[in-house]
């Protein structure tokens, strides 16, 4: 005969860990997906003056680009690390 018991784990914790994960892979997939979608405005733009205004005027710079990439990405970050440290 064998003489293991059932296991059983926390409702609660499995829960709150589900969570954590969710929030921690959204914070990978924003900014991922907002970079791959600044990609797409200008790569579509014909060699144009006009057009390039437009995208410029747009704020569709490389520069542009990577300050908003990098206020997303630090605001996400910050966002976490505030929930982990609830977490504790």
């Amino acid at each position: 005969m064998c003489s293991f018991s059932e296991s059983t784990f926390q409702v609660t914790a499995a829960q709150t860990m589900v969570s954590l994960m969710t929030l921690s892979c959204a914070t990978l997939i924003i900014p991922a997906a907002y970079h791959s979608s600044y990609k797409s405005i200008t790569a579509f733009a014909p060699a144009n003056a006009a057009v390039e205004g437009m995208v410029g005027a747009l704020g569709a710079s490389k520069e542009a680009e990577e300050r908003g990439l990098l206020l997303l990405s630090r605001g996400t970050s910050i966002i976490l690390f505030c929930v982990y440290v609830g977490y504790l």
